[in-house]
């Protein structure tokens, strides 16, 4: 397969369009939940190697990378399994992996992690994901990050929250402060609450003492 970008389209060494609009249905979707049930990443990979493309919507460089990583996946179907992950939706996944780049590529093989840091083209993406080529040969290599325990994923959690609450006060900081204001008169009244029952009890228990 010889395929490259020429201005508008990927094309064969012909100049022949390639039909890579079509491909996408062969690009798996992962996430927090069947990360780890599909690539089998922490045990050796049983389910084959898997070329993985942490990606963001936003992203300018990913949305052009997706024409190429279409085209790839079609062509190593039945040899690699070729898949995207979204980083803002899958915060468990990307701290575990350490992804603070948009896109990341990774070829995960046998409990390791290749990088991927060549031009993202068909031809290159490829040769990287059936192990050849100088992009391959100098991959950073690591091991399979371990899963994250509770505790990480707490952490993950806590900060996920704090990001949602960044976010609001951002785009509406007036709602934010109303439903903090809100938040500490509900709590005050309840304390005021407590204490007013707690004495009432207090006061009808001296009474019946005292007849």
């Amino acid at each position: 397969i010889n395929a490259e970008y020429m201005g508008g389209g990927y094309k064969n060494v012909t100049g022949a369009p390639i039909m890579y609009e079509v491909t996408a249905k062969e690009v798996q979707r992962l996430d927090d939940d069947n990360f780890e049930h599909l690539t089998q990443s922490a045990t050796g990979a049983t389910t084959g190697d898997w070329l993985v493309a942490f990606t963001a919507k936003w992203c300018s460089h990913c949305i052009n990378l997706k024409p190429a990583w279409d085209y790839t996946a079609e062509a190593l179907k039945g040899k690699v399994n070729v898949a995207e992950i979204e980083v803002f939706e899958n915060a468990e996944t990307v701290n575990r992996f350490n992804i603070n780049v948009f896109p990341t590529i990774v070829l995960i093989s046998h409990g390791e992690v290749f990088h991927f840091n060549g031009t993202r083209t068909a031809n290159a993406l490829i040769d990287f994901a059936l192990k050849k080529g100088p992009d391959f040969q100098q991959a950073v290599v690591t091991p399979v990050p371990p899963l994250l325990f509770l505790s990480e994923r707490w952490q993950v959690y806590c900060g996920l929250v704090l990001q949602d609450v960044y976010r609001a006060y951002q785009y509406n900081a007036i709602v934010v402060i109303g439903l903090f204001t809100a938040g500490v008169i509900l709590g005050s009244v309840s304390v005021v609450l407590v204490i007013w029952l707690l004495g009432r009890s207090s006061a009808a228990k001296t009474k019946v003492k005292s007849a």
